[in-house]
């Protein structure tokens, strides 16, 4: 008995823990691997548009000099150069790497270039947000905070999720 009260103390049977340890013990160091190779992916993937991004800031500046001496590409120049224009904008550099990344990655690319709080959410945005929530709310505040990653208000996320 307890001696605040005149009800029994619950004694939990030994093999119910034994399991709800072992099961804990099997869970999280996948979770935590999972969470590993997501942040990693997160990262190069950051990296990636941040080197894009500087990319085609550098080369849309012309100096003075360079604009003086330029010369428009004869036309064997032009078809060795390809698809692929120095120039891009933010829509083709999107479109040109998300071939190259899964659905989660292109959600979170889409929203770090294009995304602002006032917009519509599109679909798989809400879902990687809703993914994220759930994995806890410390990892979303964490890749928002900390990673600075233009994601949707903790309220929306938690509406979606509700919702789902």
């Amino acid at each position: 008995m307890r001696p605040d009260t005149t009800e029994p103390i619950e004694v939990i049977p030994q093999e119910i823990v034994r399991e709800t340890v072992q099961r804990k013990e099997e869970v999280e160091p996948k979770r935590d691997a999972a969470l590993e190779t997501m942040a990693k992916e997160l990262g190069e993937l950051k990296q990636m548009v941040i080197d894009a991004v500087t990319t085609v800031k550098n080369q849309s500046i012309p100096s003075t000099s360079a604009a003086a001496t330029s010369r428009t590409p004869s036309m064997s120049e032009q078809t060795t150069t390809g698809k692929m224009d120095k120039n891009m904008g933010k829509l083709q550099l999107f479109n040109a790497i998300k071939r190259y990344l899964n659905p989660s990655m292109v959600a979170l690319l889409r929203m770090e270039m294009f995304g602002g709080m006032d917009r519509e959410w599109k679909e798989d945005e809400k879902e990687f947000a809703v993914e994220l929530y759930n994995l806890g709310i410390n990892v979303y505040e964490f890749m928002r905070d900390e990673w600075r990653f233009r994601l949707p208000p903790e309220k929306m996320v938690k509406e979606w999720a509700e919702g789902m």
